[in-house]
């Protein structure tokens, strides 16, 4: 609280919830006023309720009366933590991870997302959801959902991450853990290799080579899951594989 009078016998602060509709302002310090001393008073407002904005404004007094009130100044208390933290591999990519949770905060400014992956000890923040330089409401919604697709990363891997709300208050805690693994890759397979022979009665003799034809494939790939075999009646123009 700055003094701008040269009279005045004591400085009033008072505070409003202003997330409460129903609050009024009530006081919650007095300075006294020395003559000649300093015109700055700085107060540490504590045990206040989390995720919450609180207004301000302060009064001169002396034996005349009081002042007009000042000008009126908001501030927040930290965000509570972000809620239902999701991951999810991304369909057609081995190397990214879709990041989905909901904000469970009234006043937030931005996330941070925090990762951890194969081989690494600890989290790192590797992206901002939101500005962090924005101070004019930023992201605040709670009940929201928000997203992020986490991109560049390791084929077929693990990774954790969690997401921490911001304001001008400071950080909230840490969402809850959550895990997601990226994709295998997935490569079309080489082709199969194909012979055959006509005149053949099958492994125990009992078909009728006349009318029979032996066929048989090859496996050349290493990432197969079926080999399908095809014919063809090559006398026939019109004919088509089926």
């Amino acid at each position: 609280v700055t003094d701008n009078s040269t009279n005045a016998a004591s400085l009033t602060l008072q505070r409003l919830n202003a997330d409460d509709l129903s609050s009024v302002y009530t006081t919650v310090q007095t300075f006294a006023v020395t003559p000649g001393g300093s015109t700055f008073h700085d107060y540490y407002d504590t045990g206040l309720a989390i995720d919450t904005a609180y207004s301000y404004r302060a009064f001169a007094s002396n034996a005349a009366g009081d002042s007009p009130y000042s000008n009126v100044i908001t501030a927040f208390t930290a965000p509570v933590k972000p809620i239902n933290l999701a991951v999810a591999s991304v369909a057609g990519s081995d190397s990214k991870l879709a990041l989905s949770w909901t904000d469970n905060a009234r006043h937030t400014l931005y996330f941070q997302l925090w990762r951890k992956g194969p081989g690494q000890t600890a989290f790192s923040n590797f992206a901002n959801w939101g500005n962090p330089n924005y101070y004019g409401g930023g992201v605040t919604g709670k009940g929201n959902t928000f997203s992020y697709t986490d991109t560049g990363l390791i084929v077929s891997s693990t990774y954790a991450y969690y997401v921490v709300a911001f304001n001008s208050g400071g950080a909230s805690d840490p969402s809850d853990t959550a895990t997601g693994t990226t994709l295998t890759t997935q490569t079309v397979p080489v082709a199969p290799s194909v012979g055959g022979n006509g005149g053949s009665s099958g492994p125990t003799g009992t078909l009728d080579p006349k009318t029979t034809i032996r066929a048989y494939l090859t496996d050349n790939s290493t990432n197969g899951k079926s080999v399908t075999l095809q014919r063809l009646n090559a006398d026939d123009p019109v004919g088509a594989y089926a």
